[in-house]
């Protein structure tokens, strides 16, 4: 009797990294700036009411606390357009998947001779390619 190869957890999601990488480099380059930029952006948000008042009971000037208010939305916004533009990455390759999958399920429909079959499950296959419209509706991301 062999012996099975066990993978640890570590080694699974290490492999799942490499092949994500070798599919869509971009989605990962993007979703690499997208997590640290939520992840900001949420400190940034818990962090201004504090900001705020310190500025109030230090009794800084308008034009100070103004400058800083400013500058502190300026930060915000930056971390959401970067956070949009990766996440526009992330679904430009989500639909480019769906358009794959639609692609190759068309083409197996129009090369398979679904008439010399008597598969009961290769008609399943054949019901599934016909009506991939509904397949695709419930899986494609929402906008």
């Amino acid at each position: 009797m062999e012996s099975r190869t066990k993978f640890t957890h570590l080694s699974n999601v290490g492999y799942i990294l490499k092949r994500i990488w070798g599919w869509e480099r971009g989605m990962m380059i993007a979703r690499a700036f997208s997590i640290p930029l939520s992840i900001l952006q949420s400190f940034a948000i818990i962090y201004f009411p504090k900001l705020l008042i310190d500025m109030i009971t230090q009794k800084v000037s308008v034009s100070t606390m103004l400058g800083g208010i400013g500058a502190f939305c300026l930060i915000l916004l930056a971390c959401d357009i970067g956070k949009h533009a990766a996440d526009t990455k992330t679904q430009g390759a989500r639909y480019s998947a769906a358009f794959q999958v639609q692609n190759l399920t068309q083409h197996k429909f129009l090369t398979t001779d679904y008439e010399n079959t008597d598969n009961p499950s290769v008609e399943a296959i054949r019901h599934r390619a016909v009506n991939w419209e509904t397949c695709v509706a419930c899986q494609s991301p929402q906008p």
